[in-house]
């Protein structure tokens, strides 16, 4: 018995599978239970493959790449089926081992591939950046595709004997080899920009190589245990449901949280409100943003955005929830109600803006206007009238700035 474990809208979907100790359809034993664990994953993915297609920002970088990520390996189970009809002798069978096989070695590359550039994706948020790596990879699979060509003739990945008995070739552990310098080379990206990362986010891609890679180690020491692409399904669900599953409340620009999920959230807050224990917000505008854009070109005023999103991630960390509000403004909500630590949030945020205008080397500099409060539950207002309370607060700060640099 194989149970599916499906998320869906905060419940759990269970569905049974319910695979035979014989044979199905004339199948062997051992292919059977295969086919079993092989359609568990399969679900799995196509699951998350109709969520994704309904759900997400399509315009979002990060849901094209994991939306490949996700096709891939439903391709390359497919592909595994194929290559476990190994040592079986109906005419059928020789011809679906070969095709397996050669289309596992030929396309190997493009999952970490993949996987790479949505981490790179995920973890820097820029579009342009990303898009720098994909001819590196193309180039990097087509090579792959090039060798495993070779291969048929050369015997340098597999051979395939008469008997229809696969056995790895001298130069097998190479491409498994790439594929986990690919995955541990994404893990390392992560770990070294963890302080600018949210934490569900951080640990679900710094998780995701653990199950395939002690997957990858048991099939490198012993034939026959398909299990590498079972464990990158799961490693997947959990992305999905830390990650992806919340697209539908990003900015698909800067991966901050957007208006609707803002709201939500400050009604959530409101209502949790009690006397003693409060909450506050900062709503950040940054300063002559227009004549950024004006002067340097929208992809410019972008990126802005995105270095903007990332300093203030920095600055408030998993305590602050993050929204971009319009344009060029931003609202962090926080769980303090203590004068003392709001104030020390907003110094740390001009202190990080500064210390960014110090060492970049951009042609602009990133200045912001931050008004900010405590709520007080006494009041009864409303999400939006204790926005509007701190946006008269940040407009006045605005001002202020401009009368002090005369600008």
């Amino acid at each position: 018995m194989i149970n599916i474990l499906f998320y869906s809208e905060n419940r759990f979907l269970i569905v049974t599978l319910l695979t035979s100790q014989v044979s199905i359809m004339g199948l062997p034993v051992e292919l059977t239970g295969y086919l079993g664990v092989s359609i568990y994953s399969f679900l799995i993915l196509l699951y998350i493959l109709f969520h994704e297609i309904r759900h997400s920002e399509k315009e979002m970088m990060s849901f094209r790449l994991f939306l490949t990520v996700l096709i891939t390996t439903m391709f390359l189970i497919a592909f595994d089926i194929f290559s476990r009809c190994d040592g079986f002798s109906k005419p059928y069978y020789p011809f679906l081992n070969h095709l397996g096989n050669f289309l596992l070695f030929f396309f190997n590359l493009l999952l970490p591939s993949f996987w790479f550039l949505y981490v790179h994706n995920q973890v820097y948020q820029n579009d342009a950046k990303t898009k720098r790596y994909m001819v590196f990879f193309l180039l990097l699979n087509l090579l792959n595709a090039a060798s495993v060509i070779v291969s048929q003739f050369a015997g340098w990945f597999y051979t395939i004997d008469s008997e229809n008995i696969y056995h790895r070739g001298p130069f097998f552990a190479i491409p498994a080899a790439i594929t986990v310098l690919l995955i541990l080379m994404a893990g390392a990206m992560v770990l070294s920009n963890r302080k600018q990362m949210e934490k569900k986010q951080f640990s679900s891609l710094i998780f995701f190589p653990v199950p395939p890679l002690l997957c990858i180690i048991l099939q490198l020491q012993i034939y026959g245990i398909p299990l590498m692409l079972n464990g990158t399904a799961f490693s997947l669900l959990i992305v999905f449901i830390n990650i992806q599953y919340k697209g539908v409340s990003i900015d698909y620009l800067t991966g901050a949280y957007n208006r609707k999920a803002m709201d939500n959230y400050l009604k959530k807050k409101i209502a949790a409100c009690r006397q003693n224990h409060s909450f506050s917000a900062i709503l950040i505008d940054l300063d002559d943003f227009k004549d950024l854009n004006d002067t340097y070109g929208h992809d410019i005023g972008d990126e802005a955005l995105i270095a903007s999103v990332r300093l203030l991630r920095s600055c408030v960390r998993e305590e602050g929830f993050l929204a971009r509000y319009g344009g060029d403004e931003f609202c962090v909500i926080l769980n303090t109600d203590s004068p003392k630590n709001l104030e020390q949030i907003i110094k740390e945020i001009s202190d990080c803006f500064e210390h960014h205008n110090r060492i970049c080397l951009h042609p602009y500099r990133l200045q912001c206007s931050m008004g900010y409060a405590i709520y007080d539950c006494g009041t009864g207002q409303s999400g939006e009238e204790f926005i509007r309370r701190i946006d008269k607060l940040m407009y006045g700060c605005k001002r202020e700035r401009k009368k002090t640099y005369g600008a």
